[in-house]
């Protein structure tokens, strides 16, 4: 019998590889001395060592090889034979892959852009009206000036995925109704501005705002204190015509926001 350390140099192995396999049961010492502990292995228990490494080395996991540990070498080589039919498969998935890959991408592309064009808003200006169409549903919304430069905007935030309309069939409620269109720059003098005047309750008709700036950056913040205000002086901004949005494409900052008293 060897000890453990002797029979690692006969392997070409580390001791401490020994004890994992023997932790895992899949190469026991033929001997453990009760007294000190030692572990002793048979010179024949190579051969085990060698089966081993070799499972290993084709891929197979110490479950499956300790499940190998008792057959004879016929029906391990049939086992090697499975797991190379799987790589096999692996590999023919993996060639099936890059041949239709791009093929593949192309006609997805072409599903979401067909998906796209399907929920596109159609927004067109027609002096102040702004005629809005999707699925086959058409609206218009009137406006207290021109329409062109709200459409214009609309159509650029949506291109960009910066805006969304997802309830068209409620905006249904303001078909007969007129929009008050204010356009306001940015900056804190216009911002603090048009807070007072919703705090002062000056907005008495809906609104729909349209904050716009070329040098400046807009502040999302600047947004989000508009609605808060607007919601606290009881202004309903959780059922808005048009969801706030915000650019940052390092140009233009926009967003269209309103308010309904």
């Amino acid at each position: 019998m060897l000890q453990i350390n002797k029979f690692a140099k006969l392997c070409h192995c580390k001791a401490s590889l020994l004890r994992y396999y023997d932790s895992h049961g899949i190469l026991v010492p033929c001997y453990i001395d009760d007294l000190t502990g030692y572990r002793y292995y048979q010179s024949e228990q190579a051969l085990d060592f060698y089966r081993i490494k070799q499972l290993q080395s084709c891929g197979l996991s110490i479950k499956e090889i300790k499940a190998c540990k008792n057959k004879s070498d016929d029906e391990v080589i049939g086992i090697l034979n499975m797991k190379l039919n799987e790589q096999k498969q692996i590999v023919n998935s993996i060639e099936n892959l890059i041949h239709t890959y791009q093929e593949d991408k192309m006609k997805l592309e072409e599903t979401v852009n067909k998906f796209n064009k399907q929920h596109l808003l159609n927004v067109e200006s027609k002096d102040n009206k702004l005629n809005l169409s999707i699925h086959g549903n058409n609206l218009c919304l009137n406006f207290n000036k021109k329409t062109d430069k709200i459409a214009k905007l609309l159509n650029t935030m949506q291109k960009q995925s910066l805006i969304y309309f997802e309830d068209f069939d409620d905006l249904t409620m303001y078909e007969n109704e007129t929009w008050n269109y204010t356009k306001i720059a940015s900056g804190w003098n216009t911002k603090n501005e048009l807070l007072k005047m919703i705090e002062q309750s000056q907005i008495d008709k809906k609104i729909c705002i349209h904050l716009f700036n070329i040098n400046e950056s807009i502040n999302l913040f600047d947004i989000a204190d508009i609605m808060n205000l607007a919601d606290e002086n009881g202004y309903h901004t959780d059922t808005s015509l048009f969801n706030v949005s915000l650019s940052l494409d390092g140009i233009n900052n926009y967003a269209i926001v309103y308010v309904d008293k």
